[in-house]
């Protein structure tokens, strides 16, 4: 099944709404997004996204999924997010 929702971007002042198969890895869109759009290259090393409603920081290794994510979530990128204890 496919979920819709909005990555921001607050470092580039950037929005974009993306449409993925909720079993997809958030690593994959990132390197989908890199190839597509060079600006993107200096998150290549990301591994954690933060959901925007909650505060929650999840691997960019888990599935939307897995992760949580559903249709409607706005998701915040950042190149050095910070590491939350239990994730």
């Amino acid at each position: 099944m496919n979920i819709t929702f909005t990555m921001i971007i607050p470092s580039l002042n950037k929005v974009y709404d993306l449409q993925v198969n909720q079993k997809q890895r958030i690593a994959t869109t990132l390197r989908v997004l890199e190839e597509s759009f060079p600006e993107l290259a200096k998150f290549h090393h990301t591994t954690w996204i933060q959901i925007k409603s909650t505060g929650r920081y999840v691997s960019v290794e888990k599935t939307y999924e897995q992760a949580g994510i559903y249709t409607g979530a706005e998701l915040l990128f950042d190149h050095n997010p910070r590491k939350v204890a239990g994730e």
